[in-house]
């Protein structure tokens, strides 16, 4: 192998093709360390790969400063390969690193946080398991938190660890998290009392073995007596549909809880796309569907949750804008019609001058403007011009005359 040889190899994997993995703890070079790839006959050594510059452990303090990483653990989630040990670094330094790496084809990764150490290398990840159906990868080992956590480090028999993960958790690729493994209602009764060694998965079920007696329970000495080997099985999720009905292509968003490895929704059964947030929260996108009424269902790692009822609507009409009320314009209150005011009658004046007194004067005439029925006042005049009524008022005929007669007398003034 390419810069040294392995003195102890710890974790075999095969991807049931054509390649294998070889991890383990190798003598020679730091640059060149911890992994091996065999992309061929493994009688060949030219079929070796060292996978980059494999893994290196640096030391904050202590001697010697640096030392090459060790693989302890390898499994596989799809195309990625995961790898587990103890080393903070790659081979070459360029990327620090926390006992968890993912190989993506050409170099090694980090897996979220990674999981701490105490810092002397005693500490490591010594067990992987996977679900590549859920996204679900198993780690065991001698850590208590993610690296940069509250945890110190030290999860074994004789330590108590206070961190939230103690010595097994799960990481769900689907939301880029460490989930613990929670036997109670707080985190005194999460994970393990002793680092675990090996991991089996069947599922909803995972068997864990290791050095450790018993679940933690609420302090220490714990509870159960478990001699080094335990069951756990996941609980049942819940699910439930924030709406009830769309269009396709509607994102719908589902909360629940236990929401962990989610391989499938569906509905009725049609498979859906979905993106997940959390172990609580989700959305599905509404698959091409038929107008009818179908059931939602969450495949979860530990069981198919009923979210609910979703409505796809038969002719989806999108909604019409409410029309504003029309207000009545109020009727026009009619102006009365003035009643015209008469046109005085234009009083004639009769010239008697000439006349004797006793002499009739016989004054007829046509009143131009004035219908019939109209009054006309007559007056007659004194030789000298002084006017006085002698019996005054006549009637305009239909045809707008009139006649009047009136026997003139003197008046001296």
């Amino acid at each position: 192998m390419q810069g040294g040889y392995a003195v102890s190899v710890y974790s075999l994997l095969t991807d049931g093709a054509t390649d294998a993995y070889v991890g383990g703890e190798y003598n020679g070079d730091v640059d060149d360390s911890g992994i091996t790839w065999i992309n061929g006959p493994y009688e060949d050594p030219t079929s070796y790969d060292p996978m980059s510059t494999g893994f290196s452990f640096i030391r904050p303090t202590g001697n010697p400063p640096e030392t090459p990483g060790r693989v302890d653990a390898l499994a596989l989630i799809n195309d990625t390969v995961y790898a587990g040990g103890y080393f903070s670094a790659t081979g070459d330094r360029s990327r620090s690193l926390a006992n968890l790496a993912s190989w993506n084809g050409s170099s090694w990764n980090t897996v979220g946080p990674g999981l701490n150490s105490d810092g002397t290398g005693n500490t490591s990840v010594r067990a992987l398991a996977s679900d590549d159906t859920r996204g679900l990868l198993y780690v065991g080992g001698t850590f208590d938190d993610t690296a940069g956590g509250s945890g110190n480090g030290l999860c074994d028999d004789t330590n108590i660890a206070v961190g939230p993960l103690r010595c097994v958790t799960v990481w769900d690729a689907g939301i880029n998290e460490f989930l613990p493994f929670k036997w109670g209602s707080n985190d005194d009764s999460n994970g393990l009392t002793g680092e675990v060694h090996a991991i089996v998965v069947d599922d909803s079920v995972v068997y864990v073995g290791g050095q450790f007696n018993t679940w933690p329970e609420g302090g220490f000495p714990k509870a159960w007596n478990l001699k080094n080997v335990g069951k756990w099985t996941w609980g049942a999720p819940s699910a439930a549909l924030s709406t009830s009905s769309g269009t396709s292509g509607t994102s719908v968003p589902i909360s629940g809880a236990r929401l962990i490895g989610i391989s499938e929704v569906k509905f009725g059964s049609t498979p859906a796309a979905f993106t997940r947030s959390s172990i609580t929260s989700m959305a599905a996108t509404v698959p091409n569907l038929a107008p009818g009424t179908y059931t939602v269902t969450v495949n979860a790692v530990g069981g198919i949750a009923n979210a609910g009822t979703f409505t796809v609507p038969s002719n989806p009409v999108p909604p019409v804008p409410p029309q504003p009320t029309p207000t009545a314009s109020p009727t026009p209150t009619p102006t009365p019609t003035p009643t015209p005011t008469p046109t005085p009658t234009p009083t004639p004046e009769i010239d008697i001058r000439g006349k004797r007194t006793g002499e009739m004067a016989i004054v007829t005439g046509r009143m131009e403007g004035a219908g019939p029925g109209a009054l006309v006042t007559a007056y007659t005049r004194t030789k000298r011009g002084v006017p006085y009524t002698e019996g005054s008022t006549v009637m305009v005929n239909a045809n707008g005359t009139f006649r009047w007669t009136r026997a003139i007398s003197s008046r001296k003034t």
